[in-house]
């Protein structure tokens, strides 16, 4: 690894650089983690750690790194929270053709979901040292957990476009690890004069929003908001108009009078559709408010469920409405 972030710690430095040079001279030997040397702490927030197990065979055992040298209480329990919060056995599906990355250790295959937290740097493991050198390990891990809980994973999905496409013009490129985070305001404006034209201004300020998360997520310090970048914003958005779809019709009454002639009521997923259809019309809503992808991805955090039931109102004027809750819409904050 390449020069270490001075506003760290010396001793955070050494860690960082020791484990990164391990993992990039050879794939590290994993090991399980044995029950005594588990996190030892009386605080019920270890209980976020999987079980641990003397089989490997399982995906949920945690692993650590084993080192030549005989580990210390304090190196195991880092090792251990380390890789359960930087390793996970959920697999992403392979790139399409043209979309592939540079193999990395430091960029596992995991869902786009997953990208935000998974995909590492120099800069973010560095970060996650410092931060256990200064707190307890269970209280580190329990921050790094709570912020992974901030956005929903639709969010954490859009933005993992902008991280997999800001990889792809840093390994093209050759840029440095250690240079991609923080990135610097001129490889930011970089990356966004390498697009203009190319796509549309707003599908780059997606992008840009990805990789500001990204490094929020690893609280690194985020230079897009210099002169340079929105000036080169600018001109994407000038430039990409070509490639900015058409406005939508909106849909309107006939819409619903065509679409009910095509429904039986009397069945249940007609209604059901008629129902979500007259909602979303008359309650000016959209669509991924009332509906969802498909039944593993309902949530009722986040969808509308049959409970609590809908509640039935009648008027001073006799008109009647029906209410139910809408966990949450577009403008609820995350």
């Amino acid at each position: 690894m390449s020069s270490l972030n001075p506003s760290f710690s010396a001793a955070t430095r050494a860690v960082a650089s020791s484990m990164q040079g391990d993992l990039q001279k050879s794939p590290p030997r994993l090991i399980a983690a044995h029950k005594d040397s588990s996190l030892s702490s009386s605080s019920n927030l270890s209980s976020n750690f999987p079980s641990t197990s003397n089989s490997i065979s399982s995906p949920s055992i945690p692993l650590m790194f084993s080192h030549d040298t005989k580990d210390t209480s304090s190196s195991s329990d880092l090792s251990l929270c380390y890789n359960n919060l930087f390793f996970t056995s959920h697999k992403g599906r392979k790139p399409a053709s043209g979309q592939e990355i540079k193999p990395s250790h430091l960029r596992p295959l995991v869902p786009a979901k997953d990208r935000l937290y998974f995909w590492r740097t120099p800069y973010g493991d560095e970060h996650f040292f410092d931060l256990a050198s200064k707190l307890p390990l269970p209280l580190a891990s329990a921050a790094c957990l709570a912020i992974r809980s901030a956005l929903v994973p639709a969010t954490a999905t859009t933005y993992a476009a902008g991280m997999k496409r800001f990889t792809q013009f840093c390994d093209q490129w050759d840029i440095p690890e250690s240079d991609r985070m923080p990135a610097s305001y001129a490889l930011l404006s970089a990356f966004v004069a390498c697009n203009i034209g190319k796509e549309a201004g707003n599908t780059i300020k997606t992008w840009l929003s990805g990789i500001h998360a990204w490094h929020t997520i690893n609280h690194a310090p985020w230079y897009g908001d210099d002169k340079w970048v929105h000036l080169c914003c600018t001109v994407a958005n000038r430039e990409g108009t070509s490639h900015e779809k058409p406005p939508r019709p909106p849909a309107s009454l006939n819409h619903l009078h065509v679409l009910r002639q095509a429904l039986d009521l009397t069945l249940p997923f007609h209604a059901a559709v008629w129902g979500a259809a007259l909602a979303t019309f008359f309650g000016c809503r959209r669509l991924g408010e009332l509906t969802v992808l498909n039944l593993s991805s309902l949530d009722p955090v986040f969808n509308v469920t049959r409970s609590p039931g809908p509640m039935l109102h009648t008027l001073l004027d006799g008109t009647r409405s029906l209410d139910f809750h809408i966990p949450w819409t577009k403008t609820t904050k995350e």
